[in-house]
């Protein structure tokens, strides 16, 4: 399976954050979500060429004094 890296990905008009990898036999992207509740935060896979202009950004968090 791919390395997975999160990012801010445009969805139903929203930003939201999902897990993302990359599926090299199918040539897809792989959005996951952390939420377990699929219906309302659904995963989805989309073609490498589509997908390119929903991904915003990548997360990455950043810890001060601890």
């Amino acid at each position: 399976m791919p390395l997975w890296w999160m990012a801010i990905v445009w969805s139903r008009s929203l930003l939201v954050i999902k897990r993302v990898g990359v599926d090299r036999v199918a040539n897809e992207f792989v959005f996951k979500s952390e939420n377990p509740n699929k219906e309302n935060y659904p995963d989805f896979r989309l073609n490498i060429d589509e997908a390119e202009g929903i991904i915003v950004g990548r997360v990455v968090w950043v810890m001060w004094g601890y």
